[in-house]
């Protein structure tokens, strides 16, 4: 069985190029807030993974951002965002891209939107935190309140599902680092559950 390494990082130079991305999403991003279902402003939850990360409001992905470190050492931004959240609940499934200054359809170059600031992100925002649910809710809730999370909604390797032979990447809902004994720290993934869920009751 092969083993993927657990990595967090971005590409060297990728933390200047995002300080200095105009028309400042990158800042958007970070000054971005929601309310919480006790009328309490939260962050976005930026969840580092391996050359990418995704920013999260209550569990879902706002963006996913990928950016592309050339042998020229040059940056170029590969964001992804899903359709619904620009052209609404009837866009259909499927992404669209983000340059940092337009969302376009990356298989006929169209322009859907340009970016015109912190209000873009936000409609952004709300419209994910509409397909937001109880759990996702609830893992969202402990992100805020315990910094040693480090992951949300993290994808482990993919499963062949016997009934149709698709692959499906199960999900680790938390993933965070504790310390141990000998001041080690330890990587401790969590799988979070509603109360009403069946799986719990015997």
């Amino acid at each position: 069985m092969t083993q993927t390494p657990f990595r967090r990082r971005l590409p060297d130079g990728v933390l200047d190029y995002l300080v200095q991305s105009k028309p400042g999403w990158w800042q958007d991003l970070l000054e971005a807030r929601y309310l919480d279902d006790n009328n309490v402003k939260q962050p976005l939850f930026i969840a580092i993974r391996d050359g990418y990360f995704n920013a999260y409001v209550e569990g879902q992905s706002v963006l996913k951002v990928s950016v592309d470190a050339r042998r020229s050492k040059t940056i170029r931004l590969n964001a992804k965002i899903h359709r619904k959240y620009v052209l609404g609940r009837d866009a259909g499934d499927g992404y669209f891209s983000f340059d940092g200054e337009n969302v376009f359809d990356k298989s006929t170059r169209e322009v859907i939107e340009h970016y015109k600031g912190a209000e873009t992100l936000e409609r952004w925002i709300l419209a994910a935190s509409n397909y937001s649910k109880g759990e996702k809710k609830g893992v969202a809730a402990i992100a805020c309140n315990h910094r040693n999370i480090i992951d949300v909604e993290m994808a482990l390797p993919a499963n062949e599902n016997p009934k149709n032979g698709k692959k499906v990447a199960p999900r680790m809902d938390i993933v965070a680092l504790e310390r141990v004994e000998n001041s080690k720290i330890q990587i401790a993934f969590y799988e979070a559950k509603l109360f009403r869920n069946k799986a719990l009751h015997l």
